[in-house]
């Protein structure tokens, strides 16, 4: 069974967020990801607010595309638009 998410599941953009954090390993795993390929401090609060805000931020979505599986343009797709 394929485990990639698609635009068309029947999902909203926070369960596609919850699910991207939950299949990165977690805020905490996320947070740390985020630092480690940004280079800058990323704190647990600020991935936790991806969920409440229903989005991930544009410039973190290529990491979690990378290390979900889950397709950019899924993530956010007016910003990365299929082609």
């Amino acid at each position: 069974m394929n485990n990639i998410l698609k635009k068309t599941d029947d999902v909203t953009n926070e369960s596609i967020v919850k699910d991207a954090i939950q299949k990165a390993g977690g805020v905490s795993a996320v947070a740390r990801l985020v630092t480690k390929k940004s280079g800058k401090n990323y704190s647990y609060q600020s991935v936790q607010s991806w969920i409440s805000q229903d989005r991930i931020p544009p410039k973190y979505i290529p990491i979690i595309s990378d290390v979900t599986g889950i397709a950019k343009s899924t993530l956010d797709p007016i910003v990365f638009q299929e082609q």
